[in-house]
């Protein structure tokens, strides 16, 4: 699973060693439930924020 964070500051990245403080939130490595996160903007709503794109294209690049 790849877990997605949100640090103290309000900034949004991939956590790939799992270790950065902040909220998270996982997404499985398969393709439906990558497809899934990112054609319905899934961590918007796990976050309640707008997320940039930039995020989006990481899960993307790292788990494919």
């Amino acid at each position: 699973m790849l877990r997605i964070v949100k640090n103290p500051h309000g900034e949004i990245s991939c956590d790939i060693h799992q270790n950065q403080d902040g909220r998270g939130a996982y997404i499985c490595k398969t393709q439906e439930c990558i497809n899934k996160c990112v054609t319905k903007k899934l961590i918007n709503k796990s976050f309640k924020t707008q997320v940039d794109s930039k995020v989006y294209e990481d899960i993307t690049r790292i788990l494919s």
